[in-house]
């Protein structure tokens, strides 16, 4: 037992030993001025994945040599490390600015496939405000018109199905929303309005749904120079929904709402 705890003893000095010499060097090589050492170590950094070290390292050699192809070279790393590192604000400045900076580079096709995976990262929930999602959207498209025969056009549009999902999503939750709380009007026209828009959503079912069913209610507590008009609307809406969805769930109930406006327009 004895000799375990001392051979403990010695393995934790050492390794803290060289922990601590292991720093020393980082913080003397990036007070110094050996530009090629600077490479060296920002090098082994990266490809061991110790990317804060690493993005110090090439920050300074990106300072020092903007142009050249030690600039290119460190300017796409830094990104690259921001990504890793999940900060996705500062890889997609980075990586984005790479293809202005260098457009030329044979490092652009990837540096801007990864600021764009970086834009779909800071995408945030669907239930809050979506610019952001807007903006990826934009930016993967770009990159696909770019790179057509790009070895990541299968990766964008999985992006783009993603990004598009959300948006979807949070559309739907807003007709959803709009019917639940009983604002007739504006649900018959989100739902109207997400139908053109998503033709092959999952949704569409329910969204026509909720279509019919709003119409049903405005049409029936309309003031009485809209009802007629409000009527023939929501029969109509009815109609088509059975059309297309003719063993829906939800016919028993759309049907005693087309039983009840025919009624309506007998008496008008």
């Amino acid at each position: 037992m004895k000799f375990i705890r001392q051979f403990n003893f010695f393995f934790f000095f050492a390794a803290g030993l060289t922990i601590l010499m292991s720093c020393d060097s980082y913080n003397e090589v990036l007070r110094s001025d050996d530009h090629e050492e600077k490479k060296r170590y920002a090098a082994t950094y990266f490809e061991k994945e110790d990317y804060e070290k690493a993005v110090s390292l090439y920050e300074q050699i990106y300072q020092r040599s903007p142009k050249n192809e030690d600039g290119e070279i460190s300017y796409f790393r830094i990104g690259k490390c921001y990504y890793f590192l999940e900060d996705y604000s500062m890889g997609n400045y980075f990586l984005s600015n790479f293809v202005v900076r260098f457009p030329y580079s044979e490092l652009a096709e990837e540096a801007m496939y990864y600021s764009v995976v970086c834009a779909s990262k800071l995408s945030p929930n669907f239930s809050l405000d979506q610019t952001e999602t807007e903006t990826a959207i934009g930016e993967v498209q770009r990159f696909v018109d770019s790179y057509p025969d790009s070895k990541y056009i299968e990766e964008c549009n999985k992006l783009l199905n993603r990004l598009y999902g959300k948006l979807e999503t949070k559309a739907f939750e807003s007709v959803r929303l709009y019917s639940k709380m009983e604002r007739y009007k504006a649900a018959c026209a989100s739902s109207e309005n997400f139908l053109l828009k998503y033709p092959v959503s999952l949704n569409r079912e329910e969204a026509y749904y909720i279509l019919v069913k709003n119409s049903y209610q405005l049409a029936i507590n309309s003031v009485e120079e809209k009802k007629k008009e409000r009527v023939d609307k929501a029969i109509e809406r009815y109609l088509n929904f059975v059309a297309e969805f003719p063993n829906t769930t939800y016919l028993k109930e759309v049907k005693g709402y087309y039983s009840k406006l025919t009624k309506i327009v007998e008496s008008i």
